[in-house]
C-alpha cells in the first residue's frame, strides 16, 4: 500500500495526490449529472453512479439511437 499522502493538511491514506485529485474531481462530476437530470430520469444514472463515466455512458445508451435515420 503507498504511503500516507498529505493534502491541503489532510492526510491521505494510500494512493498519490495524482489519484485523490481524479477521485474528488469525479465525484463533483457525478454530482453535477446527477444534479442535472430530470427527476423523472434519475434512475437511468443513480443505478451506476461508481464513477462519472459510468453515469454518462448509461445516459448515452438511453437516449442516442444508433439508427441510420437518425444519423442522417
Amino acid at each position: 500500500m503507498p504511503p500516507e499522502v498529505e493534502l491541503g493538511g489532510i492526510i491521505l491514506e494510500g494512493g498519490t495526490i495524482k489519484h485523490h485529485l481524479f477521485v474528488k474531481k469525479d465525484k463533483l462530476v457525478c454530482g453535477t449529472i446527477i444534479l442535472n437530470v430530470v427527476d423523472s430520469l434519475l434512475h437511468h444514472v443513480v443505478a451506476c453512479v461508481k464513477i462519472a463515466k459510468d453515469a454518462w455512458d448509461n445516459i448515452c445508451v438511453t437516449f442516442e439511437r444508433k439508427h441510420i435515420g437518425n444519423k442522417l
